[in-house]
């Protein structure tokens, strides 16, 4: 009795470890996939940052002025 019993505990614990460890897997592939979602949204903002930042070619930027700054530059 004291051997099925022994049987019994191991393979518990062999099933607890395997549990254990596939959590702790499933734990880690989590923390990558967010830290490469992390990377992407960070290049996808810089990316969207410089485009606006970069004047476009072949066109001027106009400002109206009003009659007050026209006598001024005038």
């Amino acid at each position: 009795m004291l051997s099925t019993y022994a049987q019994k505990s191991e393979t518990a614990q062999r099933v607890a470890n395997s549990n254990a460890a596939s959590l702790m897997d499933s734990s880690l592939q989590s923390a990558s996939l967010q830290r490469k979602a992390d990377l992407m949204g960070n290049a996808l903002q810089r990316a969207s940052l410089e485009e606006e930042e970069e004047p476009v070619q072949g066109k001027s930027i106009q400002r109206i002025v009003d009659d007050e700054e026209e006598e001024q530059l005038a």
